[in-house]
């Protein structure tokens, strides 16, 4: 009964096969340029451009445009699945699924009446009948990028990504070869959030121009937002960042629920950040957040009298150093680096073995370096205080600490500026722990360089008879601390 009903749902569309597209979507004049752009062409059934990203402020209808004006038109002349992505897949539900417009019509009424063979409440999915003579209709799905390992084997034709600032990259990483193998589109749609890897894409595609589509609106483009809610919503308290973040598309400040954004602000209108020297002569000290399977960051520092200065950092993926363990590899990196290395700070977990390990990350790590400083077991949420308290007395290297990473890792700075809290709808507060995503491990390795303190490093001799260290202000007698 189930296959008979399925394979009369697929049965071919015989209705009109002419149909006003965008379907019951008046676009407005700023919405028509992404429109033209990605738009499907008669003779290749594809885009113009294959990719686009559209930073729009709060309520210039970017979801809606998206599905009325850039996915159904596609779906309808070249068959295949099209995914609109969300950081979460309830967020999806509330912005599509459950959506009604201001003029009270559903957002999922733009799919042409008669062309929808099903529905499918629990996977948010809808399904077209085939039309113009293809063998099968198209799959249009809702889905949320915490949900990645759902979309293995998957070959989209068109991705939107929505709240793209807001989503971990891990979706877009595994989708991004399907598209290409499909020879489909991508289009990122979001406020910004910060310098973070919206900030970036939206580089990608100013500097790409041929390859991209590209627009930024603000209220004064659109004129949907009058001047007037602006002003009351200032008298009303709200932080200026915030106005100019949701309805001017500045880059400039932090999400609203950052850990440390307002320290980054400070710290920026103090001069604290920007081409830092450093003292060549002068030990240098490593916090780090090991990575066994994901991200591993590495911060360097020196201490003088009160400031602490953070020098350089570096981040990589464990899965991409081969034969040696994430720990190895860590040490690797560090002699690398042009510094006389004193101290190592570890987390409290860096004393546990692996399963398949001899040492633990604590012992690889105290072959390789004198000084090594295994950290007691403390709450999050302290560690983070600790770090806020410190943070007047930083200084920060931006040319180094604010360098993209290798893998897409995001910077030093990037990680601290986007490390955050996660809304919670149902207790409308913030949840105490902090998101893990890929900024949460340098904003971590700079949690346990604060937990120590970033204490003043000392010079370090090596008594090659005992084979004993020592603390001392004399010359460093083995580059690196090493045996």
């Amino acid at each position: 009964m189930a296959r008979t009903t399925a394979r009369r749902a697929q049965q071919e569309y015989t209705g009109p096969t002419h149909f006003d597209v965008p379907y019951r979507f008046r676009p407005l004049p700023h919405q028509l340029p992404l429109l033209s752009a990605m738009m499907p062409l008669q003779d290749t059934h594809r885009p113009r451009l294959l990719n686009g990203v559209c930073v729009w402020h709060r309520g210039a209808g970017k979801d809606l445009t998206s599905l009325a004006g850039v996915i159904i038109p596609n779906m309808l002349v070249r068959p295949g699945l099209y995914f609109h992505v969300f950081p979460k897949f309830n967020q999806g539900k509330r912005a599509i699924w459950d959506a009604i417009d201001e003029a009270g019509i559903p957002f999922l009424s733009r799919f042409p009446e008669g062309l929808v063979a099903s529905k499918n409440e629990t996977e948010l999915q809808i399904v077209l009948k085939p039309v113009n003579g293809h063998e099968s209709g198209s799959i249009y799905q809702i889905v949320g990028g915490d949900q990645v390992d759902n979309l293995v084997g998957v070959n989209p034709m068109g991705c939107v990504y929505s709240e793209w600032p807001l989503m971990s990259q891990a979706a877009h990483d595994l989708l991004a070869p399907r598209l290409v193998k499909s020879g489909g589109w991508q289009l990122f749609i979001y406020t910004p959030r910060g310098k973070n890897h919206g900030w970036d894409t939206y580089q990608t595609a100013l500097a790409n121009p041929r390859k991209w589509f590209s627009s930024r609106l603000t209220i004064e483009d659109t004129h949907m937002v009058s001047l007037d809610k602006i002003e009351d919503e200032r008298r009303n308290g709200r932080p200026e960042e915030i106005i100019q973040q949701e309805y001017y598309c500045s880059f400039d400040g932090y999400l609203h629920g950052t850990i440390y954004g307002d320290c980054l602000v400070q710290a920026r209108k103090d001069g604290r950040i920007g081409r830092i020297p450093r003292e060549a002569n002068f030990p240098v000290g490593v916090c780090l957040d090991i990575g066994r399977s994901d991200g591993t960051a590495l911060w360097f520092y020196q201490t003088l009298a009160r400031e602490i200065r953070l020098i350089d950092y570096l981040a990589f993926r464990a899965n991409k150093i081969r034969d040696m363990s994430a720990a190895q590899y860590a040490i690797k990196r560090i002699l690398e680096k042009p510094y006389t290395i004193t101290r190592v700070i570890l987390p409290n977990d860096a004393n546990i073995t692996g399963y398949s390990a001899n040492k633990s990350t604590y012992e690889v790590f105290c072959e390789a370096f004198r000084d090594v400083i295994l950290l007691d077991k403390i709450p999050v949420q302290q560690g983070i205080d600790m770090g806020r308290n410190l943070f007047s007395r930083l200084v920060i290297d931006e040319d180094k600490c604010g360098m993209p990473q290798e893998d897409n890792l995001p910077s030093g700075l990037d990680s601290l500026g986007n490390y955050r809290r996660e809304w919670d709808d149902k207790k409308q507060e913030y949840r105490q722990e902090p998101v893990h995503d890929e900024y949460s491990h340098g904003a971590d390795g700079f949690r346990y360089g604060a937990m120590e303190g970033f204490t003043p490093l000392e010079w370090q001799t090596y008594d090659e008879v005992s084979g004993a260290g020592a603390f001392a202000e004399t010359e460093f007698a083995v580059f690196g601390g090493r045996r």
